[in-house]
């Protein structure tokens, strides 16, 4: 079961970051808040 969940977590990891870069892509840096991102630089 621990392994299944680590496997869950990474692919969720995986799809959040895909999402990051679509948002951040798309959207000025001062909208970002608006979808619970930071500017982190």
């Amino acid at each position: 079961m621990l392994h299944e969940n680590g496997k869950v977590l990474a692919e969720l990891k995986k799809e959040m970051l895909e999402i990051r870069v679509k948002i951040k892509g798309a959207y000025p840096q001062d909208k970002w808040i608006n979808f619970g991102l930071q500017d982190k630089r």
